[in-house]
């Protein structure tokens, strides 16, 4: 197979979208070739067979560059590519579906956004078939939509139970930004510290310049906590290194919304870190002792007071249950294995 991959960036140093560069290491093991097309590009290191094309965002190109250089790209390598897999950017399927269907050749796209615009309407003409993760996506009633694994790279995100975790350690990693609700934490903790309870919460991301009033409000309003030493803040970190990371921590808090299955929830599970979440999709997955009320900080407080409380006999069985989870239910390579059956069908 020779396959067109489209995505928004290539580059394994990125916080949030590193983690497709193991992707397309693996599509390349199943592929004679792959083209990939991205908005920008970073660092990478990834097998001969594959050829990294930018439209341009790197170098500050104008949308109109960006158009022209999709075009001549998808033309010019029309010979090198017989499907085509869309990762998340149905934008790419409104430019270039018309051209693809006459040339016969399949697109296929990832999509895993609760909420759909008229550009995903219109990709979705184009497409032979949508994959998404959480029951709630936006395309999930849709016929033409297959629900797949949520595909970590379990060979990295893994437990490895002689690194010691921090006792009363609470970690929160990701993009700061309102649907992340870090506020609510942030209550929770103030909570927490008045009636005494001993807990030190790690904060570890950074904001889009659109989300910088919303980072400094959490600052603001953790500051107190902050010069007590029961709140740190921290940049963030290339999606490769958290592995280590979640490993240190005891539990692990992610406050989205129910709607998009969020990938951090998994990989924190994959590394034996307990899981603390809001997200109704994970109900029949956790128990509910890991489960709060979105929004809620009162409970989720609560919920914490729970889980210092828990032996760790119990905390130990919980780990090696989740991290079971995810390798039975999402690895990389099984999500891999059910996107090409689709692409090969």
């Amino acid at each position: 197979m020779k396959l067109l991959v489209l995505t928004q960036k290539v580059d394994k140093d990125d916080a949030v979208l590193g983690f497709f560069h193991k992707w397309l290491e693996k599509m390349a093991a199943r592929c004679e070739s792959v083209v990939v097309i991205c908005l920008g590009c970073g660092r990478y290191d990834l097998p001969v067979n594959i050829k990294v094309l930018s439209l341009g965002k790197e170098q500050g190109a104008s949308r109109l560059r960006y158009v022209i250089n999709f075009f001549n790209y998808i033309w010019r390598e029309r010979r090198n590519y017989d499907r085509i897999f869309v990762h998340m950017n149905p934008e790419y399927l409104v430019l270039g579906g018309w051209l693809w269907f006459c040339l016969r050749k399949p697109a296929y796209l990832w999509f895993n956004h609760q909420y759909g615009n008229w550009l995903a309407r219109c990709g979705q003409i184009w497409t032979t078939k949508i994959f998404y993760t959480s029951p709630q996506s936006f395309f999930a009633g849709s016929s033409k939509s297959i629900s797949m694994p949520v595909g970590i790279d379990t060979d990295n995100f893994r437990r490895q139970g002689d690194e010691p975790r921090q006792n009363n350690s609470c970690l929160c990693l990701g993009r700061i930004s309102p649907v992340k609700n870090i506020e609510v934490l942030i209550e929770a903790v103030k909570m927490l510290d008045k009636n005494g309870v001993g807990l030190v919460v790690k904060i570890i991301g950074s904001a889009l310049n659109k989300d910088q009033d919303y980072l400094k409000a959490l600052k603001a309003s953790s500051a107190e906590l902050v010069s007590i030493g029961k709140v740190f803040w921290q940049e963030e970190i290339p999606n490769y290194q958290t592995p280590t990371i979640y490993r240190q921590y005891d539990f692990f808090v992610n406050l989205t919304n129910s709607g998009s299955l969020d990938k951090a929830i998994l990989e924190a599970m994959a590394c034996g870190c307990l899981t603390l979440v809001s997200n109704t999709s994970l109900e029949a997955v956790l128990p509910a002792e890991l489960l709060f009320k979105e929004k809620d900080s009162i409970d989720l407080s609560q919920k914490i007071i729970e889980i210092l409380g828990w032996t760790e006999e119990k905390k130990e069985a919980l780990r090696v249950s989740l991290a079971d989870y995810v390798e039975k239910a999402h690895s990389l390579n099984m999500l891999l294995d059910r996107i090409f059956f689709y692409l090969n069908s």
